[in-house]
Parts: C-alpha cells; structure tokens; sequence
C-alpha cells in the first residue's frame, strides 16, 4: 500500500531544476489501480486557471480526479487527459459527481496558456497552478514526483522537459484519497474503477 505519509525532500535550483524525491512502494490491483492509504487527503493552495485561488476544500462534496503535467508534455500528458476526457464521456450524468483537476508542474511556462489547454480535453477540467513552491507543496501531498530535464546542449532556461509521475488519482467528496489509477490505465478500466468508489 502506498503510504502518502512518506515523502521526500523538495529541493529547487538556481538552475530551475526541481526534484521532488517520493519513497513508497505500491501494488496494482484491479482495473489498474494501485493500493492506496485512504486515511490520507491531500491539502493545496493554488490559483485556478482563472486567476482564483483555489484549495482542495473548495471541491468538498464533489470526487476530484487528479492528473499533474504541463502543457508542454509531449506525449503522456495529452494521452492521460484524453482517458480523463473519455472516461468522464462515458460517466454520463453520473460524471457530475466528479471533478476533473489538472495540476501543472511547470509553473513557470503554463500561465497564459493554461485554460485553453485544460478545456480542449474537457470543458469541465479545472487547471490549477501557483508558485513554484506552492506546485511542489501539492505534489508532495499526492506522493508525485517531478523533475525538470534539459534538452540537449540548449543554455535556454525555458528549454526542458518534465520527468514525472503518470497517475491518475481519485479523491472522495471528503477530500481522502480513494485509489490512483497507474499509467496507461484503459479508460473502460478508468470508468469501472471510478464507478466503484462512487458507489460506496
């Protein structure tokens, strides 16, 4: 089981290099989700993708179905915002329960651009950011990894890529986790896993 309580140490560079280091192990278990503490909730303080800040508790009532990536990612963000987007599709009515969330790790480059991006996937999906520190905070609360990669021999701060953590995690009307679904979920297997913990 996944103990969210062990986290790693966040360390930012002058460099913009951030790293979070995350120590746990976890299983999969059916429908590719991985075992989870569901005693744990994960607390943030962003701004959303209108300029509002937002906290985990603004969506108290509501199931939060959260990704962290960046605009930028090339290949696994769109991929896994497209399940999200399929998966809420196929919820129907019942998708009103939950809440679709993407939270950038790359502050510094999704700012103008964020909204356009969140709601091309989705209209309902909220994107959130903040500070550097504020990002990292929250990512540490989800046990999510992320570091920054130069490409090539380019001396452009602005350009890197994102090593990062690809699951997809599901939170109760309550704020407390529920399951992580691991990357590359199907979304037939994102579906009937959300409708599991709806219905408990």
């Amino acid at each position: 089981m996944i103990d969210l309580r062990k986290r790693g140490k966040i360390n930012i560079s002058l460099i913009f290099v951030v790293f979070l280091v995350i120590s746990y192990s976890g299983t999969t278990g059916s429908q590719g989700q991985i075992e989870i503490d569901t005693t744990m909730s994960a607390p943030f303080s962003l701004v959303d993708h209108d300029g509002q800040p937002t906290s985990d508790e603004d969506f108290r009532g509501r199931f939060m179905l959260v990704f962290f990536g960046y605009t930028s990612c090339p290949d696994v963000c769109p991929i896994h915002l497209q399940s999200i987007s399929r998966a809420m599709e196929s919820l129907g009515k019942v998708g009103e329960k939950v809440q679709p969330i993407f939270i950038t790790i790359d502050p510094e480059r999704d700012t103008e651009n964020l909204k356009e991006y969140v709601t091309h996937f989705h209209p309902n999906m909220v994107g959130l950011s903040g500070t550097p520190k504020q990002v990292a905070a929250a990512a540490q609360a989800y046990g999510a990894y992320f570091v920054k990669v130069r490409e090539g021999s380019s001396k452009d701060p602005q350009s890197y890529l994102i090593n990062h953590t690809a699951y997809i995690y599901l939170l109760g009307t309550d704020g407390r986790f529920r399951t992580a679904f691991e990357s590359g979920t199907s979304v037939d297997n994102l579906v009937a896993g959300i409708l599991q913990h709806l219905d408990e």
